[in-house]
């Protein structure tokens, strides 16, 4: 994850940008939200629509393998759009 505007938070744009260059721009704008959303979900354990180095631990520390649960939640969002 990156912090592309630098305030110090992981928020919704700096994950929209990181999904578009993790997937090479194959999502569409939809899945992208979707995807975005689901993450923030889980993430944003405090609501205030951005993610925290806190709670960007915190989920790294329950889920070891976070890219993969980011990457199932794209698997399901293509499946479920797509089809």
């Amino acid at each position: 994850m990156t912090d592309f505007d630098g305030d110090g938070f992981i928020g919704i744009e700096d994950l929209k940008k990181t999904l578009v260059t993790l997937t090479k721009n194959r999502l569409t704008q939809d899945e992208v939200e979707i995807v975005c959303s689901k993450v923030m979900e889980e993430a944003d354990h405090d609501n205030d629509g951005k993610i925290s180095f806190l709670e960007f631990k915190h989920v790294v520390s329950r889920s070891p393998d976070f890219m993969r649960l980011v990457y199932e939640i794209m698997i399901r969002v293509r499946f479920v759009v797509t089809y």
